[in-house]
């Protein structure tokens, strides 16, 4: 049925630039607007640039579009011949094995990914079998070892459970798991040049801290944090390491944590007139 639909839609709608001038402006108006796109903000007109409005719209819906898709380009604006990009909570490697496309024009470029969720990992391993990408069936924490996590309804959802904090809505109760952690810096050592990823459910910190000896020894160039779990040692942690903090998806300075942060440390920054670090 959907060839038929779309052939209408061409033919008697899309090829009529008359009549679909007339049912856009009655529907979406004709006057100019602001939307956001990929971080960036846009002015268009609501009619002659209608797909972008409706494109808008759809991000604004879908977390991934909203969320991931502007920090992606960003993150693949970082990357320079012999870096490293690690994903840490990579899941079935959607930054991961984007980011290995640009091995092509990236010489040297070495893609790393972590999941500790054995079901996930299958898939993640699959991804990354095709893209060229080192998979490891485990987490990232200040020690290596074996933890119990929790797990949810869909694979995002996979967490070391937090203490003195509820049971998020979101796990299944009683479906616990034993998985491996390890230290990033027992499995990356220096000379490097790491653009790390980590989206680890509330346990960056530990991750953070699991790193230690590649920050000491500057290794580590960008982070990008997703987490809402203890802000002010996240802050404190690369504030320390000579982190400056920006918006993932505009590259804008950010003066405050909001969940999703970008941290470039400061040897990495270009320092135009009027830019400065948070």
């Amino acid at each position: 049925m959907i060839w038929p639909v779309r052939f209408v839609l061409d033919r008697f709608f899309i090829k009529q630039p008359r009549l679909r001038e007339w049912i856009t402006r009655m529907v979406y108006g004709n006057d100019d607007t602001e939307i956001e796109l990929m971080g960036v903000k846009l002015v268009i007109n609501r009619m002659r640039e209608n797909g972008y409005l409706r494109a808008s719209r759809k991000v604004r819906s879908s977390s991934a579009l909203s969320d991931e898709m502007g920090a992606l380009v960003t993150l693949a604006g970082l990357l320079r011949p012999g870096d490293t990009f690690v994903d840490g909570g990579a899941n079935v490697g959607l930054f991961c094995c984007t980011m290995a496309r640009f091995r092509a024009t990236t010489p040297g470029l070495r893609v790393v990914a972590f999941e500790p969720h054995p079901d996930t990992f299958q898939r993640l391993e699959q991804n990354g079998k095709r893209c060229g990408v080192e998979v490891f069936p485990f987490g990232l924490s200040s020690a290596s070892g074996e933890v119990e996590f929790e797990d949810g309804a869909v694979s995002h959802v996979f967490a070391v459970p937090q203490k003195g904090v509820n049971k998020s809505p979101y796990t299944v109760a009683g479906r616990n798991r034993k998985v491996q952690m390890r230290r990033l810096d027992e499995m990356i050592q220096a000379p490097c040049r790491v653009v790390l990823k980590l989206d680890v459910e509330g346990h960056e910190l530990e991750a953070l801290k699991g790193s230690a000896r590649l920050f000491e020894a500057g290794c580590v160039k960008a982070v990008l944090l997703d987490s809402d779990e203890h802000p002010a040692e996240l802050y404190e942690f690369l504030k320390a390491n000579g982190f400056g903090f920006f918006d993932a998806r505009s590259l804008a300075p950010q003066h405050h944590w909001n969940g999703a942060v970008l941290a470039l440390h400061e040897s990495f920054v270009e320092r135009n007139e009027g830019q400065h670090l948070a």
